[in-house]
């Protein structure tokens, strides 16, 4: 039995302001929810220990393990060092997930980013194992048959994996399936270059273990929903209010940055 219903991992870069402001209102909430911080290459957030000094929180700096993954397209993607960057992203994702779900000895693991702010309680759908928005389809059909060949392997189509919220011991399960082969984990980022994203590579990590991505309705995303601030909804995705601008120096692969900025300032 694992001591807490909740624990956040929280991957981040360099959006400091953005860090701290969801992190005040995520302990409005849940004042004792603990909290696995990984800067993937980008600022040091050891500050966070002493700005939250009654909360239970831990950070660390580390390798850059994502910022290659948008140069990688369809043209190029078979390349060897492509396709090594790849596997890399997903064993470093896969092993801080690990380490979080260890940290804060959780039921199920809540993934924040910085554009993801949290503003009421959640709750788990019967029998999900993992939660998310699950609106894009066409991953590849060969993934698909790929994922069959396993004992509990069903074909996945639909990702987009938000805001996850996903079962700790079910990730555990999976992460033992992909990792029982060394060859697996290639094979995946060779038959859909979009493996090594987290919110491809959940449905599928998940799939492996007969489990489907299952739709949160509690999640509202900004971008998609012009009544995301009256809606209700407990987690708000794409909220960039606190980023820095890229005239300040801020550097994201995400290009509708300063779109949301204008949006926020003048909304």
């Amino acid at each position: 039995m694992r001591k807490n219903k909740y624990g956040v991992f929280y991957t981040c870069f360099t959006e400091v302001n953005a860090v701290e402001h969801s992190l005040y209102e995520l302990f409005k909430v849940y004042p004792d929810m603990p909290v696995y911080l990984v800067s993937d290459g980008g600022s040091d957030y050891s500050h966070l220990i002493d700005l939250f000094p009654d909360n239970k929180i831990e950070t660390f700096l580390e390798h850059d393990s994502r910022g290659k993954l948008n140069q990688i397209h369809d043209y190029n993607y078979l390349e060897d060092e492509n396709i090594k960057f790849s596997v890399d992203s997903v064993v470093t994702f896969v092993d801080r997930v690990k380490r979080a779900i260890e940290y804060c000895d959780c039921e199920y693991l809540f993934i924040m980013e910085p554009d993801v702010l949290l503003r009421g309680e959640i709750s788990i759908i019967e029998d999900a194992k993992l939660m998310g928005m699950k609106i894009n389809d066409g991953l590849s059909s060969e993934l698909g048959e790929f994922l069959k060949t396993f004992e509990k392997g069903i074909p996945v189509s639909k990702w987009g994996c938000a805001a996850p919220i996903l079962h700790s011991d079910t990730f555990l399960e999976a992460k033992e399936v992909l990792e029982s082969d060394d060859s697996i984990i290639k094979t995946l980022c060779m038959l859909d270059r979009r493996t090594a994203f987290y919110d491809v590579l959940l449905p599928i990590m998940f799939g492996l273990v007969g489990e489907e991505e299952v739709y949160n309705p509690e999640v509202v995303e900004c971008l998609r929903n012009a009544q995301w601030r009256t809606s209700g909804h407990p987690i708000v995705h794409q909220y960039r209010a606190n980023y820095e601008t890229t005239e300040n120096g801020y550097i994201s692969t995400n290009g509708n940055r300063d779109y949301m900025l204008k949006e926020f300032t003048n909304g």
